[in-house]
């Protein structure tokens, strides 16, 4: 179990989990938010993955969840797909979501950029995804413009494969 800063005032956190016998990797982490600043993202990414190499075995199962500030089509999407993870959502679904960014939540300051994918649940190892969708997507009640928070929550159920 460890943390990491990963570069512009942001972090990474790591931890070990037993689990029916099994050895669980979480990982989480909230990229850099700035749209024009792919690279640096893309270079959170990379150093995420180096990172999360240094302890996890072959047959562990490894979680990452993230708000990767970034769209489906992204060199940081593509760099943890090709690190082998999945993401749980569009293996259950067919596809990422339209969006999870923004919801309806007004507020000062709000980040005002177009509508994108940009949370997710990474998985690899022997699970497999059973059902994900979205979450803290319904406004209160009484005001349409309150939403727990300006992304929409991702989750995932998971069995294991072996």
């Amino acid at each position: 179990s460890s943390d990491i800063h990963i570069g512009i005032d942001r972090c990474a956190q790591k931890r070990l989990l037993k689990i029916d016998g099994h050895r669980v990797w979480m990982v989480n982490t909230h990229l850099h938010h700035l749209k024009e600043d792919f690279q640096i993202r893309k270079a959170q990414a990379e150093g995420l993955i180096t990172w999360m190499e240094l302890d996890v075995l072959a047959d562990d199962a490894v979680f990452l969840t993230l708000d990767m500030n970034d769209h489906r089509d992204s060199s940081c999407y593509k760099l943890f797909i090709e690190a082998g993870f999945k993401s749980a959502y569009r293996t259950v679904n067919g596809d990422e979501p339209a969006f999870t960014f923004p919801t309806g939540l007004k507020a000062p300051y709000m980040d005002t950029d177009g509508h994108l994918s940009a949370d997710y649940v990474f998985y690899r190892g022997p699970i497999k995804p059973v059902r994900a969708d979205l979450f803290g997507n319904e406004c209160d009640p009484n005001d349409m413009t309150i939403y727990p928070s300006d992304h929409y929550g991702v989750w995932a159920d998971f069995e294991f494969t072996s």
